[in-house]
């Protein structure tokens, strides 16, 4: 079993959140996460959700807020 993490933002006040990319590892999600919180992307808050996942792929239900 491996790890995918994804990485949401979502700008102040928001009714949703924008998925920003998949990544293998925590710190690349997490430097994508620097890229989304800078001033030339302008979202407010990132974040990564981390999902296992196996040979036969994972099944996951992430929020949309």
């Amino acid at each position: 079993m491996t790890s995918i993490f994804i990485v949401r933002a979502e700008d102040r006040g928001a009714p949703e959140s924008y998925i920003c990319g998949v990544y293998p590892t925590a710190e690349l999600a997490k430097a994508r996460i620097a890229v989304v919180e800078g001033e030339d992307f302008g979202l407010q808050f990132a974040w990564y959700d981390e999902v296992k996942v196996g040979s036969d792929g994972a099944d996951c239900f992430v929020a949309n807020r």
